[in-house]
Parts: structure tokens; C-alpha cells; sequence
């Protein structure tokens, strides 16, 4: 068991609650071998080997033990924490008594797996299964090591660490007589009853619609309205004054360069589905064969290849529909690029080029040497070169690449880990000169000192702990690793050297001549990795709704949970992480996103992101991913072949580009100051104190960022609470609220009325100490009623003021004391202040946590029954548990025969639908493929084979 995650001190990965404590000890039998499992209350708190890793270099590298045993055979039950996909976990040398030594080495993914969710493998079978706080799928690996002189002696085993970073973990060795025999692993295969269920298989290798035909959507060819521009007010328009929005998919790999005749399908089929843009994902990479990888290096383009691409993109071109480049996805650096350690570089995630690609010079270069290649290069069916091409939509720079990337430490090499970490230590010595002024920066009011006794950035030593970034900091100690002093100043060195690279890579493809907007990178997890991303052209947000393991074994694991009935307020969804990626002033295109198979529930996806990706005002959805015309199975990602996905893609084209929903008819700004930017917190999108667990249901939402004073003209805008700082004076309408207390960087003193009393001139505020316990929740900050300004009224309770509300203010520092006792109390407060100012986003109170109904009125979310409908002139959508019920939307009434569906109506000619003469009536609910089967829990599946298979019941639109 570990008490407090960070402190150095053990408890398994020395991540607090997510330990190892409901592991049985004693002795046990998983997969018919014995183990004995130390009690740790009766060995002074020990049961288990671990050694270091990078979360734990201070761990020892090796441990030997003695076995004295005569053996055949040696069962290890281990398993590591940050595992790579590939590469050298840790190793076993064993030694016989002859003197014989026998090195194992353990394989991640082979021999050895990570704990959390671990598969058999060929050499490995999972044992113990359990979990604890954070997930029920934890497990340990039993490794039988077959001795190579059968019954002789073994003396001892050492455990050595590898050299990948993982932290590997022995908790268990029994040595048995005879081969090595393991246990089948109990499978209970799970079915669903299709009986009535009917086959379906989407015509792939047809262009033809005979039903439908989107393609007038398109305004074809691409290109037509000149170059593609940014407004200040934060949207795209061509060159002659056009708004231009987007919904499309994404191809990837050697989809990107298909043979000509794929081409002119694909491009007609989905110019006709109404797709008007086309994101060319991963062409640098392994899978596709645009690089010339053969010739050992990753410098030149295979000219058959390029061909291809070219004809693809004129064919796209030609339908109208726009195409979205990537520069760097997962290109795969050789010996022959020049690049540091090119021989331990993987293609993926675990030791790939990841986070290194933002500050190695040369994979700068060379990332520079290919955007020339190919941006410069002339398409001969157009006759024009990329950096010229008005159908060139947009530029994405890196896919999925962030040095604030969640625990970049175990996806670079040991080498580039040292490199960022001696660019850390020249940041901190050119930032505060030299050792005394660093440790008095990071020294607080108490005295205390963030930097440790041995660290000296003169010598490189101070600790870079980039898997805190995410920490949650209430209550944190001021020193060691998870100091806020220290990650607050990691951080902004981390936004500095990504802006630096931003700037490098856009200067290049400006000087190139390129003319699109630019974006950085698809994926942020903080307000840091936002804002740099903002500095470019545009901002974009990839986001899966229970994104499955693909790799685990022997099904595949997922989650099976409907949005719909989620808990909004607490759980991450696409609709909240995408709004919380927006800015003020730029544009946002959703480069991927999907709910993917196999979860059942996912019909929900495409009515839920068409209609908020429109209340929200976004300028593109991109669906991922179209794959191949031969491809028939139900796949993960692939949702050309899904009849609950693909099949409503021309609701979701009509919805999103015609503008059937209303934009909100509110707006308002999350205000993020720099101290908040730069302030260690958890994702902004599932924080218990987050507007976006909120208001991307509501109302139109962005961030807003400023340096010290806010000067926008949102109808609304709201501190982001990360920091106390912050002067909201120029604000139409504030709510000021501070969840973290500090002002400054450093975190020296609490002062969580600061930005109040600064917003609200003469407002006086206190620190209560001892807090104040309420019968709401305990508060540390009141404030003085007499100061208040003139008309307001103070909100107080059992006699201690806590904030204000007026005609333009609604203050209360530590508002997030609510949500001791009431978590929906963002959603209340807000319906507060809604009443309060007459926002059209007002709503009955008891509609807190459970109803999110949008300011236009046409969009209504509600948890509790697990249903979405949405009623607009030109469309009506009912979605989610609508069984055994009719819905009513104005002058249409939708009676559902299965429990979870989502039925729509949607005129086709652009008329109301009352006067409509053509409707689009689209009715899915569930579809598997034939024999698809669960293991024992709806959260791990088979994938089986073809056609696919739909429900089939009643379902009726009137």
C-alpha cells in the first residue's frame, strides 16, 4: 500500500492509491502454480522487489537473492510499470551450481508486462487479477524459466533493471519438478442474442448513392474561394470573404497513396457521404509507402508513392473536398539519418521520436528536410506546388506530440531524457543566474525550500519530474519533486522550448511559401500546452470516447459505457476536452474523434459531436477513420463498414455544414491568466472545479488568454480558478473563484482573495484560520460585507459571508468548497448567476448534475433518463435509452422499439420540415460482427469475423 503518491518513500509505483494493497498474501495458487506472498505487516512494511526506473532512479539497478534449490523449472510472478511496447524491461542472470550463469532477458510485452491491464503472451500468463482505486484491471504476470540442466542446483538469481525506464517488479519466485505446465486461463465467452438481427455490408466498391447524393454540400472544386484565411473573430474564410467550415475523415498510412482507381472511388464516394475534407494522416510512416525506408535512411520520397498521393489529392480537389496535411505523425528515424540512438528509436509511442522531435536539432532538420520535399514539390495532375495550392485546407505540424505529453519521460530514450533534463538545468541557470537565487525563488513564506540540498542546476542535478505536470497540488508539500515551485517553473520551460520549436518549423514553411494556417499539434493536457498551441494559426483536439486497448490479449479491452448516461459533471468526454482546447480569436478543427467499436453505445457519437461541434461554433470535425473498400469487419477506428457510424455521417454533414443547429446565442471566456498557465493542475476538463465539465453543453465557451489583466468583451467571463491572480475590471460580467490560493509562480504565500480584492476595487477580504466549517462545505477565505460594492448582496452561510453577487459580479474565492458536499455545484452556481443576469442559458435548479439544456433551447442532454434530442427547424434527433416511449419534438414524433437508438429526421432540400418535400429518415441502434463474442465482462471483446449484423426492430418517425 501506498499513502501519498510522490514522497519517495515506497508503496509499489509510489503513486498513492494506485497500489497494490488488495493483493492477497499468503499463500496462493493462480494458474495451478503456488506462490507464497509476503505479509508486509510482518516484514517491517516490505513484500516486493522493485527496481529503478525513471519514475524511480534512486531505486537499486540490481538485487540478487539465493534460491539453493534443485529445480526444472522457475516461475517469476512479476510485472512493471511503464512498460514500452518493446525493448529490454529488466533481465534474470541465473547461476547453477556448476557455476553457470543463464541470462533472461524480459521483453516488454513478451516476458514481462505492465500491471496495469496485462495479457497472456506467448512466454507469459497473466496470475493474480485484481484492482484498486483507479482501475479493476490490474494484474501480475506469472514467466516460467526453464532450466537448461534439468534438477540441478540453482544458487541465485540476480534482477537486474533494463535500460528502457520501466520499473520493474518481482514479487514472487517458486521453483517446481517437470516441465513448465501453467493452468488455462478461465474464458467465459459471452454472446448477444441476434436472433431477428439482419445482415448489412455498405457497398464500398460503389461510388453510387441511389438514395442520396451530398455532394452539392461541396461547392466544387476545392479551391475555388482562394487560400483559406483567419478572422479575428476566430473563424475561417477563403480569400474572397466565404465562411468555410468543415466536416470530413481521415485516411492514413498507405491509404494516403492508393492506386488510381481506389482514388477516383474513394474521393466520389465521399464527396457524396457530403465529406468537404480529407486529413492525409501518418504518410511518413512505417505503414505507408510515401519514405523510401529501404534505403536505410528516412531523407527521400519513394516517386511511386508521391505519384499516387498527387492523384488522390487532384482527385479530392476536383469533388470539392479540401485536404489536411501532417508533417511529422510517426516517421521512424534510421542509422542513416544521423539521429542520436537511431538504433533504439521505435516507430510509435514507447521510444519513439515522440517529445525529442520538439528539441533535437537534428530531427529538426530533418523534419524541416521533409516539409521542403514535399510542400515544395509539384503535382503534376494539378500542375501546382503545395506551398500554392488555395486546396491545401490547412497545415498540422506534429500529430500527437507534446513535451507536456502525459509522462514524457517513459516515451524518449534514456539519451534524450538526459538531454531535455540538461536543457532544464541552462533554463534555470539563465533564468536566475546562479544556485542561491534559484533556492531563494523556490523558497516560501514558511521558509521552506523547493530545491534539495544536492541539487545545482551549475551541475545539472535538479530533478525534472515531468510526471507531476498533472499533480493535483492541494495539500502537496512544498519541497521535493512535487514542489509547485519546481513544476510550475517545469512548466513554463516546457511551453518556452515548444513555442521555440512552433516558431522554427513556422518560419521554415512561411519561407517555403506556404500560405494555409498553421496548427502545432493535435493534443494538449493543460492550459501550458494550449496556449503555445494557440500561437499558431489555429487550434485542433483529437478525443476518443472510451478509447479501447487494441493490443491486449487475448481480446481486446474497452469500456462499454454510454455518454449519454455518464456522469457529465465528473467524467472527461470529447465534447468537454475539445471545448477546453479552444482560444479566443482562433479557429478549432477536431482532427479525430470517434466512440469506437465495440462499444454498443456508439450510435451516440455522430448526433452528439455534429450538434455541440455546432452550438459550440466550431470549423471542423474530421471523423477517424475511413478505411479500406476491402476492409467488411467492424473494426475499432475503421467506420466506413459501420452501419451505426457510417451511417449517419450524411446526418452529421447536413447538421454540421448546413447549419441545422444554432449557434449559441451566449458567450462566454475562461479567463486564463499567465500565473494560471503556468500553475501544476490536473486536466482542465475533468477538474471538480472545470467550467468545461459545463458549459460546453450550455453555451459557447473559449479560453481567454491574458498576461495579468483581462480585457475582453465576452457576455460572461469566468476565472479558471487555477491561481488566484488575475484583474477582471474590464469584464462585462465576472464570476471570480480561486481553487488553487496562490498568486505567484513560486507558490510563496496563500492568497486566495487577491484577484477579488483586485477586480473589485475596495472589496476587503480574510484568511480564515482556523477554515470556517458551514453547513455547505468548510470555507478559508470571507469576505468583509461593509466593502461590498453598492447594490451588491452577500452571499453568506450560517453567518459567514463567502462572496457577493450583483448586477455584473458574482465573487466567492472559495467557491470550490461547494463541492465537499454537492457535486453538481458548478452547475448551480451557474444557474445562479444565469437567473441572476438573465442569460438565456437560465434553467430550473433542479436541473443541476442532471439536465443540460442549451441557450437556444434545441439541444437538451439529460443523464438521468440517457437521452439526447435535439429540435431545430430543419432537424430532429433523438438519441440514447428512448425505448419504450414517444418523443415529441415540435411536429415530429419518434417512437423507438429497441432500448438505445438514435433516430433522426432532417430535410434534404433545405426547407423546414414541415414544407419539406424530401426528408432523411436515419434509424440505428446496434450492430456486431457475426459471432462477435465478450469475455465474461462487456469490457473485453473478440472481434470474429464478417458480414456484420444489426438489430432490427420497429422504430418509428411520424
Amino acid at each position: 500500500a501506498d499513502e501519498t503518491a510522490g514522497d519517495g518513500r515506497g508503496g509499489w509505483t509510489d503513486q498513492g492509491p494506485n497500489d497494490a494493497r488488495n493483493l492477497p498474501v499468503g499463500p496462493q495458487i493462480w494458474r495451478g502454480i503456488p506462490f507464497e506472498i509476503i505479509d508486509p505487516r510482518t516484514n517491517q512494511g516490505r513484500a516486493a522487489v522493485v527496481l529503478k526506473g525513471r519514475p524511480w532512479p534512486a531505486l537499486p539497478a540490481a538485487v540478487e537473492f539465493a534460491v539453493n534449490l534443485p529445480c526444472d523449472v522457475l516461475y517469476f510472478l512479476h510485472a512493471a510499470a511503464w512498460v514500452p511496447r518493446e525493448g529490454l524491461v529488466a533481465r534474470y542472470v541465473v547461476t547453477l551450481a556448476d557455476g553457470s550463469t543463464h541470462p533472461v532477458p524480459l521483453r516488454g510485452g513478451e516476458e514481462i508486462a505492465d500491471w496495469w491491464r496485462p495479457s497472456d503472451t506467448a512466454s507469459l500468463a497473466v496470475g493474480w487479477e485484481g484492482g484498486n482505486a483507479e482501475s479493476n484491471e490490474l494484474g501480475l504476470g506469472i514467466f516460467p524459466w526453464t532450466n537448461p540442466k534439468p534438477g540441478s542446483v540453482v544458487t541465485k538469481v540476480r534482477f537486474e533493471a533494463g535500460d528502457r525506464g520501466a520499473l520493474p517488479m518481482l514479487l514472487a519466485v517458486t521453483a517446481g519438478n517437470g516441465p513448465a505446465v501453467l493452468a488455462e486461463r478461465p474464458l467465459t465467452l459471452e454472446f448477444t442474442d441476434t436472433t431477428g438481427w439482419y445482415p448489412w455490408a455498405f457497398a464500398l466498391n460503389d461510388p453510387t448513392l441511389a438514395e442520396i447524393d451530398l455532394s452539392g454540400l461541396l461547392d466544387a472544386p476545392a479551391g475555388k474561394h482562394g487560400f483559406l484565411t483567419v478572422r479575428e473573430d476566430g473563424h475561417f474564410y477563403f480569400e474572397d470573404g466565404t465562411r468555410a467550415r468543415f466536416f470530413g475523415t481521415n485516411v492514413g498510412g498507405n491509404q494516403c497513396s492508393p492506386d488510381k482507381a481506389t482514388a477516383e472511388l474513394v474521393a466520389e464516394r465521399l464527396s457524396r457521404y457530403g465529406i468537404n475534407m480529407l486529413r492525409l494522416h501518418a504518410p511518413d510512416s512505417r505503414w505507408s509507402p510515401l519514405i523510401a525506408y529501404d534505403q536505410g535512411n528516412s531523407r527521400a520520397l519513394d516517386p511511386a508513392a508521391l505519384d499516387r498521393y498527387d492523384y488522390f489529392v487532384a482527385k479530392l480537389l476536383e469533388r470539392g473536398i479540401y485536404v489536411y496535411f501532417d508533417l511529422l505523425d510517426y516517421r521512424q528515424f534510421l542509422p542513416g539519418d544521423e539521429v542520436m540512438e537511431a538504433d533504439k528509436l521505435e516507430t510509435r509511442w514507447a521510444n519513439s521520436l515522440k517529445g525529442a522531435s520538439i528539441f533535437d536539432e537534428r530531427m529538426l532538420t530533418l523534419q524541416k528536410e521533409f516539409a521542403t520535399q514535399l510542400l515544395t514539390h509539384r503535382n503534376p495532375y494539378t500542375g501546382r506546388r503545395y506551398v500554392d495550392e488555395p486546396g491545401l485546407a490547412v497545415q498540422e505540424i506534429t500529430n500527437e506530440n507534446s513535451l507536456f505529453y502525459l509522462n514524457n519521460q517513459r516515451l524518449m530514450l534514456p539519451s534524450y531524457v538526459e538531454a531535455l533534463t540538461a536543457r532544464w538545468n541552462r533554463y534555470l541557470l539563465q533564468t536566475y543566474g546562479d544556485r542561491a537565487a534559484l533556492a531563494k525563488a523556490w523558497t516560501n513564506a514558511a521558509g521552506q525550500s523547493a530545491l534539495l540540498p544536492e541539487e545545482d542546476p551549475a551541475r545539472g542535478t535538479v530533478l525534472m519530474p515531468t510526471r507531476h505536470l498533472y499533480a493535483d497540488l492541494r495539500g502537496a508539500d512544498y519541497v521535493g519533486e512535487k514542489s509547485p515551485a519546481r513544476l510550475n517553473a517545469l512548466t513554463r520551460f516546457l511551453y518556452e522550448l515548444e513555442a521555440d520549436y512552433y516558431r522554427a518549423i513556422v518560419a521554415h514553411l512561411r519561407a517555403l511559401g506556404l500560405k494555409c494556417p498553421i496548427t502545432g499539434t493535435n493534443q494538449d493536457f493543460s492550459d501550458a500546452s494550449n496556449r503555445v498551441n494557440a500561437t499558431c494559426d489555429f487550434t485542433s483536439r483529437n478525443n476518443y470516447w472510451c478509447h479501447p486497448d487494441v493490443d491486449a490479449k487475448p481480446f481486446m479491452r474497452y469500456d462499454n459505457a454510454p455518454m449519454v448516461r455518464s456522469e457529465i459533471l465528473r467524467r472527461s468526454n470529447p465534447v468537454a476536452e475539445v471545448a477546453s482546447s479552444s482560444a479566443v480569436g482562433k479557429p478549432m478543427i477536431v482532427p479525430e474523434f470517434n466512440y469506437p467499436w465495440p462499444n454498443e453505445w456508439r450510435a451516440e457519437c455522430l448526433p452528439l459531436m455534429a450538434c455541440y461541434g455546432r452550438l459550440q461554433d466550431w470549423d471542423g470535425l474530421l471523423y477517424f477513420a475511413y478505411g479500406r473498400p476491402d476492409d467488411s469487419l467492424l473494426s475499432s477506428f475503421g467506420n466506413q463498414t459501420d452501419p451505426i457510424r457510417w451511417g449517419q455521417v450524411p446526418l452529421a454533414a447536413l447538421l454540421f455544414l448546413r447549419g441545422d443547429v444554432e449557434t449559441a446565442r451566449g458567450s462566454v471566456e475562461v479567463g486564463v491568466s499567465l500565473t494560471d498557465t503556468f500553475a501544476t493542475r490536473p486536466s482542465r476538463a475533468s477538474d471538480h472545479y472545470s467550467w468545461y465539465r459545463l458549459l460546453p453543453y450550455l453555451t459557447k465557451v473559449r479560453n481567454a488568454y491574458f498576461e495579468t489583466v483581462y480585457r475582453g468583451q465576452a457576455e460572461v467571463t469566468v476565472a479558471s480558478g487555477h491561481s488566484a491572480s488575475g484583474d477582471y475590471r474590464a469584464a462585462r460580467r465576472a464570476v471570480l473563484l480561486a481553487d488553487w490560493p496562490y498568486v505567484d509562480q513560486t507558490a510563496s504565500a496563500p492568497d486566495r482573495g487577491a484577484s477579488a480584492r483586485v477586480s473589485v476595487p475596495g472589496l476587503r477580504t480574510e484568511a480564515l484560520v482556523p477554515p470556517r466549517k458551514t453547513s455547505v462545505g468548510t470555507f478559508d477565505t470571507a469576505l468583509d460585507p461593509a466593502s461590498l460594492p453598492p447594490g451588491a448582496t452577500p452571499i453568506s452561510y450560517d453567518g459567514c459571508a463567502v462572496g457577493f453577487e450583483s448586477d455584473s459580479r458574482l465573487v466567492m474565492p472559495h467557491a470550490s468548497a461547494l463541492g465537499e458536499q454537492d457535486p453538481a455545484w458548478l452547475h448551480r452556481l451557474w444557474l445562479r448567476l444565469a437567473r441572476l443576469w438573465k442569460l438565456p442559458s437560465a434553467a430550473p435548479d433542479q436541473e443541476a448534475g442532471r439536465v443540460f439544456r442549451s441557450d437556444t433551447g434545441q439541444l437538451v442532454l439529460d443523464r438521468e433518463t440517457g437521452v439526447f434530442t435535439a429540435n431545430t427547424p430543419r432537424a430532429r434527433v433523438v438519441t440514447g435509452f428512448a425505448g419504450g416511449g414517444t418523443w415529441r419534438l415540435g411536429d415530429v414524433a419518434v417512437s423507438c422499439g429497441t432500448p438505445f437508438a438514435s433516430i433522426s429526421v432532417v430535410s434534404l432540400d433545405s426547407q423546414p420540415i414541415a414544407a419539406a418535400r424530401r426528408l432523411l429518415i436515419t434509424a440505428v441502434a446496434r450492430s456486431e460482427n457475426t459471432g462477435q463474442a465478450t469475455l465474461g465482462t462487456p469490457g473485453k471483446a473478440s472481434g470474429s469475423g464478417d458480414p456484420a449484423v444489426v438489430a432490427g426492430r420497429r422504430s418509428l418517425a411520424e
